[in-house]
């Protein structure tokens, strides 16, 4: 008896493209996960420029922990580990125009209401600086 997680089919952006390519519609795509890359130690540029014209949507976060989920979605280029200049450059490269989507909810879980509309002032600023690095 194994305790350990079972190896899960699309694990590598390889096998996600084989199986992009084998459904065959115009319709699926990829949508890339920039921290959860970055937690299982893959190589988001080579990832990107393999999938690409399938890309169809990103999530962007950040992580402190490659252990603890509380501090994993959290807001891009404050104190996580991303890359985030090779990751935009990359976005660029391979011609990227679609949903950007911030998934850092863990953001702003801790703090008060009175210095939430200041944070998301933050993750906007962050978005738009992020944004303008891949428009270079």
């Amino acid at each position: 008896f194994s305790i350990a997680p079972k190896r899960k089919l699309c694990a590598y952006p390889e096998e996600l493209m084989a199986l992009v390519d084998a459904i065959g519609s115009e319709r699926i795509g990829v949508c890339w996960d920039f921290e959860h890359a970055h937690i299982m130690e893959q190589d988001s540029i080579q990832a990107l420029r393999l999938i690409r014209k399938k890309l169809f949507a990103t999530h962007v976060s950040d992580a402190y922990s490659r252990t603890d989920s509380t501090q994993m979605h959290a807001l891009p280029m404050v104190t996580g580990r991303v890359d985030w200049a090779r990751n935009m450059r990359a976005l660029r490269e391979i011609g990227y125009g679609g949903v950007f989507c911030f998934e850092a909810h863990n953001f702003a879980n801790a703090l008060p209401d009175a210095v939430l509309p200041e944070a998301l002032r933050l993750a906007h600023g962050v978005g738009a600086h992020l944004l303008g690095l891949a428009e270079g």
